[in-house]
């Protein structure tokens, strides 16, 4: 793994400003979580340092932006819970440039773990769009909100030996709320192979506010998001793109890509120098064991050409997302008997004003008041490979 990050100029808003570029197409949580903190202008006081050797390189060891991090993160009491331990911090940073583990959650919101503390320790959001709607469809909000991507696999498997074993012998209670659960979990991994829906989507706009970053996790993957007049873009950091300084936002607006856009460092839209788009990887599926492989192989076969007409493609998702509706209600009927068993149908429902509680808790950290940026007279040398 190479031990140096490229940085790579840009104008936002019309300041000129220095961020960190992803090695490879791996984008990582540390480039995502670092170019969040440059950028942000609560962090001002506490990234003075960071952004003066950005300043003044090209590229930054791995090393050195750790120690700068685990620095910032003392300022902020990241470790306070952990005895306010720098070592600690940075072996816990490190996992943040490959592999970092994270299970997100249906509902819109991830399990507790060290890695999402250390990004609310840095009062950096992570946020994830894999959420299902509870507003149309309160029923697979029931089956669904309460599971995490971890706990639904193993609800599948569950499942599997269920219906392995079941040898027509009559199913308790809680084997038939697992084969309930497993076939909306399925429908929904099916239909959500982008990891991200429409409702995620709107979720993501409601809960981030206006001119924020947060860092987005799809796919195993992370981005530094910004939320600029109510839209939802996404910092490219594609080392590719690194000679093109024009190119700095694209939008999210679809949850395939086919509608995203770029822009500069205003928010205009511009073309890109090549017709590649730098934001394919992130649309990519995962693979998923226990979604139907046709579906898969259907989605792959999108054509992502910018050619295509983009109405077209509206048409078409809601053309599926009928044809889906249609299954799930054909599903829901092979499954009545199950649901007389666990009572009348309004138990399913979601209390609306209950369900806007929880959207709204605290997924974005409060900002803490950083005090009076200090004047700091000390350049500190950097690395240039």
């Amino acid at each position: 793994m190479d031990d140096y990050y490229s940085i790579k100029s840009i104008e936002f808003k019309g300041y000129h400003c220095r961020i960190l570029l992803d090695q490879d197409e791996d984008y990582s949580a540390l480039v995502a979580l670092t170019n969040a903190l440059v950028l942000s202008q609560g962090h001002n006081r506490v990234t003075s340092q960071l952004k003066s050797i950005f300043d003044n390189c090209n590229e930054i060891a791995v090393e050195d932006l750790l120690d700068e991090l685990a620095n910032i993160g003392l300022q902020l009491g990241v470790m306070s819970n952990y005895g306010q331990d720098k070592e600690q911090l940075i072996a816990t940073l490190k996992e943040f440039r490959k592999g970092l583990h994270i299970n997100p959650k249906f509902n819109g919101s991830f399990t507790d773990s060290l890695e999402t503390s250390v990004f609310s320790g840095f009062n950096v959001a992570l946020v994830h769009g894999w959420v299902v709607d509870g507003d149309r469809d309160p029923t697979s909000y029931y089956h669904l909100s309460k599971y995490s991507y971890e706990e639904a696999q193993r609800v599948l498997v569950q499942a599997y030996e269920i219906r392995k074993d079941q040898n027509g012998v009559a199913l308790n209670t809680n084997a038939q709320q697992v084969l309930d659960d497993s076939a909306y979990i399925k429908s929904f991994l099916a239909r959500s192979a982008t990891q991200l829906t429409e409702y995620g989507l709107q979720h993501l706009k409601e809960i981030l506010v206006e001119k924020s970053f947060a860092v987005l996790f799809r796919n195993d993957r992370y981005f530094t998001l910004y939320k600029n007049a109510g839209e939802l873009f996404i910092l490219v950091t594609n080392p590719s793109q690194s000679r093109n300084n024009n190119i700095v936002w694209q939008s999210l607006h679809s949850v395939n890509g086919a509608r995203d856009l770029y822009y500069n460092g205003v928010f205009v839209e511009i073309n890109p120098d090549n017709d590649q788009n730098t934001f394919d990887d992130v649309v990519v599926p995962q693979s998923n064991p226990f979604s139907d492989p046709q579906t898969n192989q259907e989605f792959q076969n999108i054509d992502r050409n910018d050619t295509f007409d983009a109405q077209q493609v509206e048409d078409d998702e809601l053309l599926a997302r009928q044809l889906q509706e249609e299954e799930d209600r054909q599903a829901a009927g092979l499954m009545q008997n199950a649901y007389r068993r666990n009572g009348p149908r309004n138990k399913y429902q979601i209390d609306d004003e209950s369900k806007k509680k929880k959207k709204r808790n605290s997924i974005i950290p409060k900002m803490p008041s950083l005090g009076k940026k200090k004047k700091d007279g000390k350049d500190k040398n950097c690395i240039i490979m």
